[in-house]
């Protein structure tokens, strides 16, 4: 699985990039087939914003999550992704 992280108007650091690559490998046991996901992060004021697109075999998932801390917005995007993959496996 290939992650791609980038950052819109925004430097990704590597301590963020590290804990967006452990969190969003843990996707991987709602579905092994994941190809690809690309990250985006992007700082609007005082709202981070963090944008996900996994590709998956014949369709893809997306989700966005936002709150006031990158963190707590990594957190909220990888709950919508995994909920929505587990639908998704069904």
């Amino acid at each position: 699985m290939q992650i791609e992280i980038t950052g819109h108007q925004f430097e990704v650091t590597q301590a963020l990039r590290t804990i967006t690559e452990e969190k969003l490998n843990k996707l991987t046991k709602y579905a092994d087939n994941i190809n690809r996901i690309h990250v985006v992060f992007e700082v609007d004021h005082l709202d981070h914003c963090a944008r996900a697109t996994v590709h998956l075999p014949g369709s893809d998932v997306v989700a966005s999550h936002r709150s006031e801390d990158m963190y707590k917005t990594l957190d909220g995007l990888s709950k919508k992704l995994s909920r929505q993959l587990e639908k998704h496996r069904k």
